[in-house]
């Protein structure tokens, strides 16, 4: 089968964040969703976090890049809205 004629497998927002822990777990890092970010916006925010700092903010759109960047998702998959 081609990448043309492949149809996308929908992965939750939960699972998809399930595998990029399991991911960044060798490296010590965690993400996480920013729950205050819920309350005042409408747009999410993700945190990579090591023992101390955040590494790095990002939105849905963001979560889902730094998943194929890291092979945790795949070609035929894609976040579910």
């Amino acid at each position: 089968m081609s990448a043309a004629t492949l149809t996308k497998r929908a992965v939750s927002e939960r699972g998809l964040i399930g595998r990029i822990n399991r991911k960044l777990a060798a490296k010590g890092q965690t993400l996480r969703k920013d729950r205050s970010a819920i309350y005042w916006r409408e747009t999410k925010i993700y945190l990579i976090e090591d023992r101390k700092n955040v590494l790095e903010r990002f939105d849905r759109a963001g979560l889902e890049k730094l998943a194929r960047e890291i092979n945790a998702l795949a070609e035929w998959e894609e976040l579910k809205c």
